[in-house]
């Protein structure tokens, strides 16, 4: 019989799997390693499983799109609000020990001011500086919404004409139902319209978390509202046209 175990734990071992069993005694420690990692393969499954019916559903475009959505599966929403983070300045993610040294020499430059919103020097303004501009404002929901009419609807949709991403169209609707009672509706409606032609809008709906998705529900409702008055530039089919493309 000992002779059998150990066969079998040389079979296991050969398999690449590892013993739980060692002198006739349980290694409880192992028993947990090898269970723990039989739960995240099988988590990682349905992940993967789970965004391949979703890439399938959104209907995307090409297979490189269906393999970043499922490749994307691991990913876990951040739980703590980056905005508030007091950076300094920026760091390398994985610095060498070298690379250490040297930043310890560099004095610590904090942002003092806001950063404007303006065009790049290259002509129309990236994503990136878009965001990077857009975290500056902090929690400031006026000075945000100002930013969105201020860059417009055409602009937007260029900046954001691959995909509107880092859970940037959450905030949008958020800012915009904050604001929703002293901005004009014809801009918001214009901006929404926007939205709704960037790239993988339907899979980026599909992040929504449920204060978003009623922030939207709010800011149409609202501009339905609107809509009824003689004033309006825009009628209810104009609005319940872009409602539609939010799925709401």
């Amino acid at each position: 019989a000992g002779q059998s175990k150990r066969n079998n734990q040389q079979q296991m071992a050969k398999r690449g799997e590892p013993a739980v069993v060692r002198n006739g005694a349980i290694d409880l420690r192992q028993l947990q390693a090898t269970l723990s990692s039989a739960v995240e393969q099988d988590q990682r499954y349905n992940r993967e499983n789970d965004a391949k019916f979703r890439a399938v559903a959104q209907k995307v475009q090409s297979y490189e799109e269906f393999e970043n959505i499922v490749k994307a599966s691991h990913i876990k929403p951040m739980t703590e609000d980056v905005t508030n983070l007091a950076l300094g300045r920026s760091a390398a993610w994985n610095p060498s020990g070298r690379t250490r040294e040297r930043m310890k020499e560099v004095d610590t430059v904090t942002i003092t001011a806001p950063i404007p919103v303006v065009a790049s020097t290259r002509g129309a303004m990236t994503d990136r500086e878009f965001v990077r501009a857009w975290r500056a404002l902090g929690r400031d929901a006026q000075k945000k919404c100002e930013m969105l009419l201020n860059t417009g609807a055409e602009s937007l949709a260029q900046i954001f004409r691959a995909e509107i991403s880092n859970g940037l169209l959450g905030e949008f609707l958020l800012v915009l139902s904050e604001r929703k009672d002293s901005t004009p509706g014809d801009a918001v409606l214009a901006v929404l319209r926007a939205m709704a032609t960037t790239g993988r809008f339907g899979l980026t709906l599909e992040f929504l978390s449920k204060a978003e998705t009623d922030a939207g529900a709010a800011v149409f409702a609202a501009l339905t509202e609107l809509a009824g008055k003689e004033s309006a530039s825009f009628t209810a089919a104009d609005v319940d046209a872009c409602k539609k493309s939010f799925g709401l």
